[in-house]
C-alpha cells in the first residue's frame, strides 16, 4: 500500500534523524573532552616552565633541569598549535548544532506521524510534509559534511540505538544503522 510505504519512508527519515543526532553529540563530546585535555596540558606545562624559570632567577639549577624546560616550553607551544589548527573549541558547538538540527528533524517527523495516525493528515498532506523534511534532512547532511564524525562515534550511536535508550521500530530503522 502507498500509505504504508509513505510511513515506512518517514521511520527510515526519522531514525536517520536519530541516528545523526547521535553521532554528532558524541562527536560533540569527544571533542570538547579532548579540548580540556589539551588545554590542561598546556597550562600544566606552562606552570613547570614558569616555574623552572623563576628558580633560574633565584639559584644555578642542573644542566638536565635547563633541558627539561626547554623540552616542556616546545611541548607546550606544540600543543597550542595541534589545539589551534584542530580547533576542538569550535567543533564541539558545530557538532552539537547539527544534532540539534537532526533532533528537531526527528521531533517533527514524530509529530507528523501523530498526526496522520489521528486523521488530521491525509496522504497528500503526508507526503507534501515527507518531501519537505527530506529535503531538509538533506540539507542538514550537507552541512555536516563540514564535521565530520569518526567510527567511534558511529559506533556509540549504534550502540545507544540498539540497547533501547530511544524508540523505534526495526521497520524504521530498516537494517540501515543497526550493522557492525
Amino acid at each position: 500500500m502507498a500509505n504504508d510505504e509513505t510511513l515506512a519512508q518517514l521511520g527510515r527519515l526519522r531514525a536517520d534523524a536519530l541516528f545523526g543526532k547521535k553521532k554528532h553529540y558524541n562527536a560533540a563530546d569527544r571533542k570538547e573532552i579532548s579540548a580540556v585535555i589539551l588545554t590542561l596540558g598546556i597550562v600544566l606545562i606552562n606552570v613547570l616552565v614558569g616555574s623552572a624559570l623563576f628558580a633560574l632567577l633565584k639559584e644555578a639549577i642542573p644542566e638536565w633541569a635547563k633541558w627539561v624546560g626547554a623540552f616542556l616550553s616546545f611541548l607546550g607551544a606544540a600543543l597550542g598549535t595541534i589545539q589551534t589548527y584542530l580547533g576542538y573549541q569550535k567543533a564541539a558547538p558545530g557538532h552539537r548544532a547539527i544534532g540539534g538540527r537532526y533532533l528537531s528533524l526527528m521531533k517533527r517527523c514524530d509529530r507528523l506521524r501523530a498526526y496522520h495516525a489521528d486523521g488530521l493528515r491525509d496522504m497528500s498532506q503526508l507526503a507534501t510534509a515527507l518531501e519537505a523534511l527530506a529535503r531538509e534532512c538533506d540539507d542538514i547532511n550537507a552541512d555536516a559534511h563540514a564535521l565530520p564524525t569518526n567510527e567511534r562515534d558511529i559506533r556509540l550511536a549504534r550502540e545507544a540505538i540498539q540497547s533501547g535508550e530511544e524508540e523505534y521500530t526495526d521497520k524504521e530503522l530498516g537494517g540501515v544503522h543497526r550493522g557492525a
